[in-house]
């Protein structure tokens, strides 16, 4: 399976905003049949920034004003029929100096399940955007990076067999579209799972799941089966939640299969009332598509990662389905004024059809917010983020194969009246280029705006 071919083409962007405007369409209306949401947060802000590396180059830096338009905002609802949770942040970019074109950039991750049949049928809808980087070996740039959405839809099935046993069946059609490659495809899933509760709070169930692949460009990718056949165990306690998965997966590609272990463990621990550990784990087949929907569906991106590589989808732009390994850990503490978060996340990656594509990744964030007056705060982030390939390929073409990228800033806001917020920022972006060749850079970016958003 070939890497898709990555010509530069005109940005797909009339056809993405339709998309993501269509999943907004259907959520909310779904939101107003429980009539008052129970938590919506929004704010909007407008202003002006200046950069000193547009082009993130080593020499010959290139500078430019930006004009700058912000939006973000959460919507959580649980009701007897609906259940909700949306979270959205947009930022949109004007070059003035004409470095680029106008740019939208940030991520949406929605979920809204309806009870047709309280406690039996439900039917849930689900869209994740964001973007995704062409080549991760060129600096993040507008012209090196692409919008993703993925969209999925369909029903669920629920029934008690007895006291102490259930059945789930779903069936599930998505929809993932690419801008500029060509790797857009549709897909549709089955799955069912056979439980028994041990207790009020734990349960063991047996489940298996089916998925077919459809790409819409036949030329460049092949269509593929994948399934899964796992064993779970989850509990939810009064302070841990935990689920664990294992058995095996199967992909099946021009009359070729391909199997292997299949994990998954997740756990949750609330140590106080303030402070909470996550830890995640696991093993499994998968693809670029698959890989940007799971890491949206958890995206605690920050609203200030403008143009950051952290955010963008995690692995290389292609069909070809991989074996991901991971393990990540994140803890927050939050209380009324102080909020602090720690979180680092280690994933190998391995190719079946593209070994020049094995590597390693590693991210660690760390994002520090302080309300120091009942009108002043202040917020400190920062993210890093390195990828390593081995491969010759990429020492032969002098583009190095280890590099090392950050996202550093600084956020001082004023809040004023019931919802004027003034906010001065700067942030600093940078990559290093070790064990190879490569072009390293440093960009800072300082902006300023004037927004709204309602105290709650």
């Amino acid at each position: 399976m070939a890497m898709a071919r990555m010509e530069p083409r005109k940005m797909k962007r009339p056809l993405q905003t339709r998309r993501i405007l269509i999943g907004i369409a259907a959520m909310v209306p779904l939101a107003a049949v429980a009539q008052v949401p129970q938590g919506f947060n929004f704010g909007v802000d407008a202003g002006i920034g200046e950069s000193d590396n547009i082009t993130l180059v080593e020499s010959n830096k290139v500078s430019q004003t930006l004009a700058i338009a912000d939006l973000d905002f959460t919507l959580k609802q649980k009701g007897s029929r609906l259940d909700a949770d949306v979270v959205g942040d947009f930022t949109y970019l004007n070059f003035l100096q004409n470095a680029y074109g106008s740019e939208l950039l940030g991520h949406l991750s929605g979920a809204a399940r309806y009870a047709i049949v309280p406690e039996n049928f439900t039917w849930t809808l689900q869209d994740n955007w964001g973007q995704a980087q062409l080549s991760p070996f060129a600096p993040l740039v507008p012209s090196n990076q692409e919008n993703v959405n993925y969209v999925s839809t369909g029903p669920d099935w629920y029934a008690r067999l007895g006291g102490t046993n259930f059945l789930d069946v779903g069936a599930r059609y998505s929809r993932a579209d690419y801008g500029m490659t060509p790797i857009s495809n549709d897909r549709l899933l089955g799955s069912l799972q056979f439980g028994h509760d041990i207790s009020q709070r734990s349960s063991v169930s047996l489940n298996v799941s089916a998925e077919r692949v459809l790409y819409e460009n036949t030329v460049l990718n092949t269509d593929y089966d994948l399934s899964n056949a796992y064993a779970r165990y989850e509990l939810h306690g009064a302070r841990t939640d935990l689920s664990v998965n294992l058995g095996v997966n199967k992909v099946s590609q021009n009359g070729v299969s391909n199997s292997g272990l299949s994990t998954e463990l997740e756990l949750a621990r609330k140590l106080s009332d303030a402070a909470k550990i996550t830890i995640t784990a696991g093993r499994e087949l998968t693809d670029a598509s698959a890989g940007f929907n799971s890491l949206q569906s958890g995206n605690a991106t920050n609203a200030l990662n403008i143009n950051s590589v952290v955010s963008s989808a995690p692995a290389a732009v292609t069909s070809s389905i991989f074996l991901r390994e991971y393990v990540a850990a994140a803890w927050s503490y939050a209380r009324n004024r102080t909020t602090f978060g720690l979180s680092a996340r280690w994933e190998k990656d391995a190719y079946l059809d593209q070994p020049q594509y094995d590597g390693t990744r590693k991210r660690f964030d760390i994002n520090i917010e302080r309300r120091l007056t009942h009108a002043l705060s202040m917020q400190l982030f920062g993210n890093i983020y390195q990828n390593r390939y081995d491969h010759d390929l990429f020492i032969a073409t002098d583009t190095g194969y280890t590099d090392r990228d950050g996202l550093y800033g600084l956020s001082v806001v004023l809040r004023e009246g019931k919802g004027l917020e003034i906010r001065l920022r700067y942030d600093h972006m940078s990559r290093e280029i070790s064990d190879g060749s490569g072009t390293g850079y440093g960009e800072n970016r300082v902006f300023l705006t004037v927004g709204y958003r309602p105290q709650t």
